[in-house]
Order: C-alpha cells, then sequence, then structure tokens
C-alpha cells in the first residue's frame, strides 16, 4: 500500500508512534517535508530521572506536550484532556471500598528505565502485604486490590495470602468504576493512576517504598510535601497507621489546609487542567510556531 503523500501542517501524536513502523515512515516522510510534530506524553505523574526512549521525542520533534510543569525549551505544559472525564461531576455509589490500585512491572528488563524489575519490583509487592495486614480487620474487609498481570499474577498472589480481600485485573472493570465505590484509595506507583484518583477528588494515598524509584529534583520537593500531609508514605506500617486512623472520615483529612495545599501544588506540577482548556488546545492547534 501507498503511503498518503499530502503534506501535513502539523501532526500530534503520543508514545504509541514507537511501536507502529508504518506510521514512523510516514511520520519521517511528513517531517521531511517540514511538518511539524508534536509529540504528547501518555500520562504519568511523579517524573523519574531516567528517560525509557533516552529523548527521542525531543530529538524528533518540534515540540513535547507534557503533564508536568518544565522549563525545557522543547516542552510545553499542557492541560492533560484525557483527565477530563475524571473531572467532571462522576456520580458517585456507596463509598464503602479500600482501592489498592497496582501495577505490575515486567518480570525481566526489557529496555532502559526508571522502574523496579524483577527482584526489585517484589520489594514493592511485600509493602503491599505488609499494608494490608496491619490494616484493622474491618478495613481489610472493605479491600479491592486492582492489578494488571505482567506474570507475576499478584492479584492471585493477594487472594492466597488474604482470602478475604476482594481482587481484579485491569481488564475487569474500568478504573473509574472502582473510584465511583472508593472511600479511600491507595495507588502503588508513581504514574497516572495518581493523576487521576486526585483528579477525581476521592482521598487518596500514595505508597511506594524508598530506592524503588529516582525521581527528579522538581517531584521529589512536591513529594516531601506530600509526606508532611501524610498523602505520601515509603513505609507500609506508617501508610496502614494513618489509614486506621482516618478511615470513619477520611474526608477530614482530605479537606484539611495541610492536605489541600499539598495536592494543589501536586496538581499544579504534575496535572494541572485550566479552566480554559478548549481554547488553550484551540490555540496551540491553531498557532503558527507552537506557543
Amino acid at each position: 500500500n501507498k503511503l498518503n503523500n499530502l503534506v501535513k501542517k502539523k501532526i500530534f501524536t503520543k508514545v504509541s508512534y514507537i511501536s507502529n513502523e508504518r506510521f514512523k515512515i510516514w511520520l519521517a516522510h511528513m517531517v521531511s517535508k517540514k511538518t511539524q510534530l508534536y509529540i504528547g506524553q501518555h500520562g504519568g505523574c511523579l517524573i523519574t530521572k531516567l528517560n525509557g526512549f533516552l529523548g527521542l521525542d525531543k530529538k524528533i520533534s518540534n515540540k513535547i506536550l507534557t503533564w508536568n510543569k518544565t522549563s525545557e525549551h522543547n516542552e510545553l505544559q499542557v492541560s492533560p484532556v484525557e483527565l477530563l472525564k475524571f473531572k467532571k461531576k462522576v456520580k458517585k455509589k456507596k463509598l464503602e471500598n479500600l482501592l489498592i490500585v497496582n501495577a505490575e512491572t515486567a518480570r525481566y528488563p526489557c529496555k532502559i528505565q526508571g522502574h523496579p524489575f524483577a527482584e526489585e519490583y517484589k520489594k514493592s509487592f511485600r509493602s503491599i502485604c505488609s499494608l494490608i495486614k496491619t490494616l484493622n480487620l474491618n478495613i481489610q474487609n472493605k479491600t479491592l486490590y486492582r492489578s494488571n498481570n505482567l506474570g507475576y499474577n499478584t492479584a492471585s498472589q493477594i487472594k492466597k495470602k488474604f482470602n478475604h480481600i476482594n481482587t481484579e485485573t485491569f481488564q475487569k472493570n474500568l478504573i473509574l468504576d472502582d473510584f465511583k465505590t472508593s472511600k479511600l484509595i491507595v495507588c502503588t506507583y508513581p504514574e497516572t493512576a495518581i493523576s487521576e484518583m486526585i483528579t477525581i477528588n476521592v482521598p487518596s494515598i500514595i505508597l511506594i517504598p524508598n530506592n524503588l524509584y529516582e525521581f527528579d529534583n522538581n517531584s521529589t520537593k512536591i513529594i516531601d510535601q506530600l509526606k508532611n500531609a501524610n498523602v505520601f508514605f515509603d513505609n507500609s506500617y506508617d501508610a496502614a497507621k494513618h489509614i486506621n486512623l482516618i478511615w470513619n472520615d477520611p474526608y477530614k483529612w482530605w479537606n484539611s489546609k495541610d492536605t489541600l495545599n499539598s495536592i494543589k501544588n501536586l496538581k499544579e506540577y504534575a496535572f494541572n487542567i485550566k479552566d480554559e482548556w478548549l481554547d488553550e488546545w484551540t490555540n496551540l492547534i491553531n498557532s503558527k510556531n507552537g506557543k
């Protein structure tokens, strides 16, 4: 099949272009004809120092469209429109569950990446098990463990260890549906799920053991603020202790001054959805230089 040779003024794409060889050939052809290329961030929240694609996006594009605040000359923070479905008023159901959101990493390293692989990932899973074990029994009975399956099958492992815990894989339900029944959410990795659960405004906690991720300086500053507000924990015992303490009324903690300030700073840094997001994107698409 022939490629479409009609030259485009601008092309907007995301990280999925990496695995589409035909699209990359067409993309290279368009860029050679002076088409402007914009690559959008797939998702995210807290940023690690190591870029898994070794800066390829910056080398081939006119502009990187990021969720997070940036000072890089060829990057631009834009409203993450992917989160709009979480921002709009969502009709919630009976809020009674503790939702634990996990994401398995590959059992074997497949690229250079600032994430835990293989034996390192097991440290994260042990932290989750320790958290559940330390929770009060009435909270354990309301716990739902949600994870993907990249070979560890942690949902089955959790079920074997804690038969009374409900588990599911990503494929079973949309995460938004699980949010609607959650009284409190615990996220065990520093990526898109954090942005989603905070955008929908469910009381949320981040649990990530030390030395699994090397965050950049800006993210580290945000993490320090979140720690002071008991939003971010690197110790499962402390996280469980806090959950036990606030379980009867998590919104009292969630709406406290320190918590609100730390969440506000996280939003502004990592996933700032502007009220005028439509004008923002319209101006970007229509602009000549992408500013």
